[in-house]
This record gives C-alpha cells, sequence and structure tokens, in this order.
C-alpha cells in the first residue's frame, strides 16, 4: 500500500505538470516574500470547530481523543487559539501535525486476496483534525463549486445526482424524442493520487488568501504515514501524493481538484440540456455521469474528460467505465462505440 502514495508516470501529460510546478514555484515565492496579514482566529472558531469533533471515533497515535477536547474545551480553547494563530502567522506546520495511521478497509463485496481491493483510510492526529476544521470556512469561503458536483456538499446529495439523471430519460423520451446515452467515469484511486502540485496550482486559481495557501502547500510537504495491519503498526513512509481519505480538507480538496473539467463541460454546452439549463455531468466526488442525446457530442465529453484525466495525472479505468443506452427507441445505430485513448467502450445492457 505504500507504494499508492508514491507518483508514477502512466502515459500523463508531463508539460503540464512542468508548468504547474514553475507556477507552484514562483507563487511560493512572491508569497514567501509577502506579508499580507489573515484575519486572527477567534475563541469562537475553536469553539465551534472541536464542536464538530467526532467522539465516535477511537484515540489518535498520540491517546488524543476528541472527547478530551470536548470535555476540556473551555480550558483548551484560549491555548489552541494562541497557538493556530501562531501556526497561521509562521506558515509552518507542526511535524507531528502532518503524521497519521493508515487502515486498509476492504472494499465491499472485492476478493481480500488482491492489494487494489482494498481503500486507505488514514486517521490522522485529533490536533489536525481540529486545525483544518478551523481553517475549512476560509477555504470554502470563496470557492465557486462546479453546479453539477453533488458530492460532500451540504444541502445537496447523490439522490439529486441521480434525479437529474432521471429528469434527463424524462426529457428524451418525452419531448427530444432521441435515445439518451450516458457513460459513468471511473477514476482509478483518484482520492489516492492527487498531484500536490497540481492541487496547489488550481488552489492558486480559485483565490484563497496567500497564507491559507503556504498553510496548504506546508501541510502537504513532508507528510508521513504508517500502515497499521492486524495488530502491527510499520515504519513510517512519506505521502507523495493524494489527499488523504478520511481528512477533513480532504473533500474540498479533492472537489476544487476535479472543479476545472466539469466548469469546461458545462461551459462548452456540450452534454444534455432540460430547456436551456445544463444537466450533462451529474457528479458525487469523482464519480462522473456524462449523458448526451447525440453520439458525437458524447465523445467530445469523453476526450475533453480523458484530456484533463491526464494533465491531472489520473487514470480513467478503461473495464469499469461503462456506457449505457437509456429510452433507445428505433433510432439507436448498431455497433456503437466510444473511444477512451485507444480503448473502446460499447454499451452494456
Amino acid at each position: 500500500m505504500e507504494d499508492l502514495f508514491v507518483p508514477k508516470d502512466n502515459n500523463y501529460d508531463n508539460t503540464f505538470l512542468e508548468l504547474s510546478t514553475v507556477r507552484t514555484n514562483a507563487i511560493d515565492l512572491i508569497y514567501d516574500n509577502m506579508n499580507i496579514d489573515l484575519e486572527p482566529l477567534s475563541e469562537t472558531e475553536i469553539i465551534e470547530a472541536i464542536g464538530k469533533l467526532n467522539t465516535g471515533k477511537a484515540t489518535d497515535e498520540f491517546g488524543i481523543s476528541a472527547k478530551h477536547l470536548k470535555t476540556a474545551r473551555s480550558i483548551l480553547s484560549p491555548i489552541f487559539t494562541s497557538i493556530f494563530n501562531q501556526i497561521i502567522a509562521t506558515k509552518q506546520i507542526p511535524l507531528f501535525f502532518k503524521t497519521g495511521i493508515t487502515n486498509p478497509v476492504l472494499k465491499k463485496l472485492k476478493d481480500p486476496k488482491l492489494v487494489e481491493n482494498y481503500r486507505g483510510i488514514t486517521v490522522t492526529p485529533t490536533l489536525t483534525k481540529l486545525f483544518e476544521y478551523v481553517l475549512l470556512p476560509r477555504l470554502t469561503k470563496n470557492f465557486i463549486q462546479a453546479d453539477m458536483q453533488f458530492g460532500f456538499t451540504e444541502g445537496l446529495s447523490m439522490l439529486i445526482a441521480a434525479f437529474l439523471v432521471t429528469e434527463c430519460k424524462s426529457e428524451s423520451k418525452h419531448v427530444t424524442l432521441k435515445p439518451l446515452y450516458m457513460i459513468a467515469v471511473d477514476s482509478q484511486t483518484a482520492f489516492d493520487v492527487v498531484s500536490h502540485i497540481i492541487l496547489l496550482d488550481k488552489l492558486y486559481e480559485c483565490g484563497i488568501h496567500p497564507k491559507l495557501w503556504s498553510i496548504v502547500k506546508d501541510l502537504y510537504t513532508d507528510m508521513s504515514s504508517k500502515i497499521k495491519w492486524k495488530g502491527e503498526i510499520s515504519d513510517k513512509f512519506p505521502i507523495q501524493q493524494g489527499v488523504r481519505q478520511g481528512g477533513v480538507l480532504s473533500t474540498h480538496l479533492y472537489k476544487v481538484y476535479v472543479n476545472n473539467v466539469l466548469n469546461e463541460l458545462m461551459k462548452s454546452r456540450v452534454g444534455m440540456k432540460i430547456g436551456n439549463i445544463y444537466t450533462g455531468t451529474p457528479t458525487c466526488a469523482d464519480d462522473i455521469a456524462l449523458l448526451s442525446d447525440d453520439i458525437e457530442e458524447l465523445q467530445i465529453m469523453l476526450n475533453t474528460v480523458l484530456r484533463n484525466a491526464k494533465q491531472d495525472r489520473v487514470t480513467i479505468h478503461p473495464t469499469k467505465t461503462n456506457a449505457v443506452i437509456i429510452n433507445k427507441g428505433k433510432t439507436v445505430r448498431k455497433n456503437l462505440q466510444w473511444n477512451l485513448g485507444t480503448t473502446c467502450i460499447t454499451p452494456t445492457n
């Protein structure tokens, strides 16, 4: 599992990575010489963050649990306010904030003998979770999320994404009178392969505060983890890619990572529409459904997703990316297929 956290070159767009590296290094140099103050954290923010900690979780590797912090919040909150403000002022995260213990969890109904069937869930230090809960509202403040992203978002759910698919089906059956085609795109270990350099580049594009950018950069520098398996814990090893599954900031950072492809598809207006409302890419985190009533248009959408995946160093699983025809009608062409790079995708029943 340690190998999962080391970047690979799988026919990705290395030029894009080189450009992101140049930009990120330039941004880091500029921000390092800037002194733009960030509004200090208040004790109220710390108390609210402590309240969000899950008391159902076990103690971390240092023996600290959420229950400890909640029980002593009146005593600890002014102390944490001072410590966290000092971290923000210096833009330096303590090394023990960057550690974690990764537990391999078997995916549902999968063969336990195969390594790829396990998902790594990382237990981070309780103080790291608290610090990330404090940062999260500030990181999300100016973020404009793609309209088609329904995953891990307050007030939204995958049921809304499913509802959109149902409405598109109804539109094609009763209004456009055309077959509806859908390709469900499967991104391989998406959370675990996020490039830290490209993520920082995308965070800059979102317009977050310079100090917050520097803090996220330092948080993902010199990050490490250990593997816990059958009661045994491995030596620590470096984490060179990915956002931690189970981390407080992870879902937001991943949504930032995939935001550009959803916005590109929506702005280009390729994909299904109900009236003049775009409904072509209902998405839940890393699960994207491409919907269109036009065969060639769907190929354009798939090409766009593949190009962005190569830039973002994410692998689209060729055998788990499936196409289906909804409302077949009488006009469906025989021997239909779409191309995902060198792989042909044909409709399944």
